[in-house]
């Protein structure tokens, strides 16, 4: 479903401000040893064979480039990624780049690099499945997982719990519906998913479980927070000027 950007991400690509500002809800940092482990995130390597599976074809065009960036990244501290991105924002922060024009390679990029550091401070800062729906955006891929990170996460909302109990309670051997992950439920599926189908299989006594959605951005024309629609829209740029792209996540597990 199209993505209303909210918080995350906004302080790191529109105006740079401090990133722990948008982790204001509590959240974890861990080191990439503990946070792969703690999160069983599928790590995405950026390398020669990752990216020439791409549908973009200036990445793989470019990948040196990125795969040299992408290791840059991974080995900085946040308050470096915000400098990073900053860097490279402040480049396109002028009265003729905010024009819908689309930019030429170089810069699609350097914005794509940009908006990996913006994935690797949301994992650093405890949204593992907000990055990685990113990092798959940027590098135009899409992301399967089986009993991964998402999974983990989906099984304890109170989301997917309800929608469970309602399906077993109803004896029905399959159900679907579009479930909202609000943010006062998880935050991080709420960034990531928001409103996802799910569609439950009954398999013996449990439920084979499959979570699909569609990231994107719409364009929001909401100013009631002129913040939040400034930074959604950027995003529905980068979309639409092929930094960011539409991607599909599909999620399996049983439950």
């Amino acid at each position: 479903m199209k993505k209303i950007i909210s918080s995350l991400l906004s302080v790191t690509i529109l105006f740079s401000l401090s990133i722990p500002a948008f982790a204001a809800e509590p959240q974890n940092t861990f080191s990439d040893d503990a946070f792969a482990m703690w999160a069983s995130v599928p790590e995405l390597k950026i390398n020669e064979e990752t990216l020439s599976k791409s549908s973009d074809p200036i990445i793989r065009e470019n990948s040196d480039y990125l795969i040299a960036e992408a290791a840059k990244i991974k080995t900085m501290s946040i308050d470096e990624l915000n400098t990073y991105i900053n860097n490279i924002y402040s480049k396109y922060n002028s009265a003729t780049t905010r024009s819908i024009q689309p930019p030429g390679t170089i810069n699609i990029l350097q914005l794509k690099a940009a908006w990996l550091a913006a994935a690797q401070a949301a994992k650093l800062l405890g949204y593992p499945c907000a990055a990685k729906a990113v990092e798959h955006s940027v590098l135009a891929q899409n992301y399967t997982e089986n009993d991964g990170a998402f999974a983990a996460k989906i099984k304890t909302s109170s989301a997917f719990k309800n929608f469970l109990s309602s399906t077993k309670n109803s004896n029905k051997t399959s159900n679907k519906k579009v479930v909202e992950f609000t943010k006062s439920d998880n935050s991080d599926l709420f960034y990531a998913l928001h409103n996802a189908t799910v569609t439950l299989t009954k398999s013996g006594t449990k439920y084979k479980t499959n979570i699909y959605d569609v990231f994107d951005f719409a364009l929001d024309n909401d100013y009631s927070s002129i913040f939040t629609t400034a930074v959604n829209n950027w995003a529905w740029l980068c979309q639409n000027t092929f930094v960011l792209h539409k991607i599909k996540i599909n999620v399996n597990f049983t439950a």
